[in-house]
């Protein structure tokens, strides 16, 4: 199990849309979302992401099970919050 979180300056909309196009493409079914969480379930695992905004800044936390290096993959992919 990993628990990671990260900063970006992604809105929290685009964040859960990059997650929905990122997991959904390596095939994991959502299993639940809202405009600021999205949760997947696939091949024996799961991935929770859940977002939170302060000051243009969005905080993202994500929960993995069995899919640790995709997850450490996609926060590779956002960009980095505006210092």
């Amino acid at each position: 199990m990993l628990r990671i979180e990260n900063k970006t300056k992604l809105s929290q909309e685009e964040v859960i849309k990059q997650a929905l196009k990122f997991f959904g493409g390596l095939g994991m079914k959502v299993r639940d979302q809202s405009p600021t969480c999205i949760y997947f379930e696939g091949s024996g695992g799961t991935v929770d992401v859940v977002t939170s905004a302060a000051k243009g800044v969005t905080t993202l936390e994500i929960v993995s099970k069995e899919w640790d290096n995709f997850v450490k993959t996609f926060m590779e992919t956002l960009p980095k919050k505006v210092t």
